[in-house]
């Protein structure tokens, strides 16, 4: 494993090793504000590996051995920038349906990837400088508001207008309550601490936040439902029946 430096945190997954060569000699010779922490060969390996250094750079090969890299993502939990590499071109659509920074076609001279690791580079600086902006202090004044970013944009929410809010995958989901949803580039798990701060917001589930001042009722038939003023019906996990007894009895 190298740690030769402490910038971002990368991570190769490729079951060529002439490839993952190539790939750390371009890293070494263009980017030495990127940290190659470690590097995987095959689908389990690569998911124990990004789950262990939550990296912020992945360089995924898609194809690794009769699987394809696409199949880590139920089981991953970081944000990090991708950029895919693959000697296959029917495989790019499916790769930008994963927020893909960039797809390099093998074979490619090395001004290609040096141009999408640049890319995933200006995303993340631009990513770190909004999460320093909001550590100097923008988020306490705004304490009633909340980032809601994606890859495009920074959506700037009231706090009291999100209904609920639910995680898919790599992504989370706020509906709001004049009917839109945003899509924000980060799991659920980021948006926690900054919700529960606030006395109505509960999670009911390992997937969904609930702001309870737009919680008509709660049913216990059958299993536990939050029904929502927008007719959406919620399912509160087992393991969440007590807490959220305690917090319902705490509102009253």
């Amino acid at each position: 494993m190298d740690t030769i430096n402490q910038g971002y945190k990368t991570v190769i997954v490729d079951d060529d090793p002439l490839n993952i060569m190539l790939e750390k000699k371009i890293i070494s010779d263009y980017f030495p504000q990127l940290n190659i922490v470690a590097q995987a060969h095959g689908i389990n390996d690569a998911i124990a590996t990004i789950n262990l250094h939550s990296p912020e750079l992945l360089l995924l090969d898609i194809n690794l051995g009769e699987r394809e890299v696409f199949e880590i993502f139920n089981e991953i939990h970081c944000m990090a920038q991708i950029v895919f590499v693959s000697s296959e071109g029917k495989y790019a659509l499916n790769a930008f349906r994963y927020d893909a920074t960039d797809f390099v076609l093998k074979p490619y001279p090395k001004e290609i990837l040096v141009s999408a690791i640049s890319k995933a580079i200006k995303r993340l600086e631009q990513q770190r400088q909004f999460h320093e902006m909001e550590l100097a202090g923008w988020s306490s004044a705004k304490k009633d508001f909340i980032t809601i970013s994606s890859v495009e944009r920074h959506e700037i929410v009231k706090i009291k207008d999100i209904m609920y809010c639910s995680s898919e995958g790599r992504y989370t989901i706020f509906t709001l309550v004049d009917g839109r949803s945003l899509v924000a580039a980060k799991n659920l798990s980021d948006y926690e601490h900054l919700l529960e701060k606030h006395p109505f917001f509960f999670k009911i589930s390992r997937s969904q936040i609930v702001n309870f001042e737009y919680v008509s009722r709660v049913n216990k038939k059958n299993g536990m439902y939050c029904e929502i003023k927008d007719g959406k019906m919620i399912p509160v996990a087992r393991r969440k029946y007590l807490d959220l007894n305690k917090f319902l009895n705490g509102m009253e």
